[in-house]
């Protein structure tokens, strides 16, 4: 009888562990979400550069990245945003002045830039839009503070200013286009026919749809 009780005791421990095991993997579960949601709204701060200050918060809800928000020269002031939607990138602002105004704004579609706003007086209001597909620049329109006249608009083929409509008589039309060669310098100066609208040119060189996409 007394040689059976080591293997008793080796029994009773090994039973005990295995339900010490068995809690702690049951709580790892419930944590993993097995039966528990993520936390509403959760935010991470990260010290890029290790210099004891934050450059980096990012905002998760239900565990997906809603927003993120940059200090990119470390003075404590946020120059960066990031928003989301459904884990994808929308829309991106910056302060690239670092004077606490936002002065540029990236608008996504599917991962990439569509339409790009610059503000290039500093007074928080854009003058500069360029419309982009699949993240190419394709169209750029200078219109002072958002307003009605148009001044000039270039269009890019691959990236590459090629071509700079302008108007005559600052009607809203264009009916003056410049070319450009491949090393941006102006080639010569066409009269057109016939006045085109800002729609006009956006409609002839903005690739809207990855249907037109040459694979």
């Amino acid at each position: 009888m007394e040689n059976n009780k080591p293997g008793r005791r080796r029994s009773y421990v090994w039973l005990v562990l295995s339900l010490i095991a068995g809690i702690c993997f049951g709580a790892v579960g419930m944590l993993l979400g097995t039966g528990r949601k993520p936390p509403k709204e959760f935010r991470e701060v990260v010290d890029v550069n290790s210099d004891g200050i934050p450059e980096r918060f990012v905002t998760l809800k239900y565990g997906i990245v809603e927003r993120i928000d940059h200090d990119r020269n470390s003075d404590r002031m946020i120059d960066l945003v990031e928003d989301y939607s459904d884990g994808e990138v929308a829309m991106v602002r910056g302060d690239d002045n670092f004077d606490g105004k936002m002065d540029s704004w990236w608008k996504y579609k599917d991962g990439y830039v569509e339409l790009g706003e610059f503000d290039t007086d500093w007074n928080g209001v854009p003058d500069y839009f360029v419309y982009s597909f699949l993240g190419v620049n394709q169209l750029g329109a200078w219109r002072p503070n958002n307003g009605s006249e148009i001044l000039r608009v270039e269009i890019f083929e691959g990236g590459v200013k090629r071509k700079e409509y302008r108007s005559s008589n600052s009607d809203g039309s264009f009916d003056d286009v410049l070319e450009f060669d491949s090393f941006g310098q102006v080639g010569k100066t066409i009269r057109l026919e016939k006045s085109l609208k800002l729609e006009d040119l956006i409609d002839k060189h903005v690739v809207k749809t990855k249907k037109y996409v040459v694979k």
